[in-house]
């Protein structure tokens, strides 16, 4: 049995996206992050000031979560095109994971 193999389109998108997102928030060994490099550019702010306890909040994360919501959404609207399916499914946990951090983290910095 042969198997069809899927196009590019659309969907194909989603793994572009879920990279940049991973890329937009990590730090390399040179101590570059993307992520800081483009936020500070344009003239945000990429981490908190801190709070009363000196924490401070990894802003360029937040501004990750477009790159994994739309890469989620292209996924599953055109899940027949090549990767699409990957891309859903690994933005959905990255993105989920982040949401979840930021809960935690805004529960415990109230207290």
């Amino acid at each position: 049995m042969i198997k069809a193999r899927k196009k590019w389109g659309l969907g194909s998108i989603s793994i572009v996206l879920v990279l940049l997102g991973i890329l937009w928030g990590i730090r390399f060994r040179s101590g570059l992050c993307i992520g800081d490099f483009i936020v500070n550019s344009i003239g945000l702010q990429a981490w908190s000031n801190g709070g009363a306890t000196g924490t401070r909040t990894h802003l360029a994360l937040f501004y990750s979560l477009p790159f994994f919501i739309s890469a989620f959404l292209l996924g599953n609207k055109y899940n027949n095109d090549f990767g699409a399916n990957l891309g859903k499914t690994v933005s959905f946990a990255v993105g989920a994971m982040l949401i979840v951090i930021f809960i935690l983290f805004a529960a415990t910095s109230v207290l």
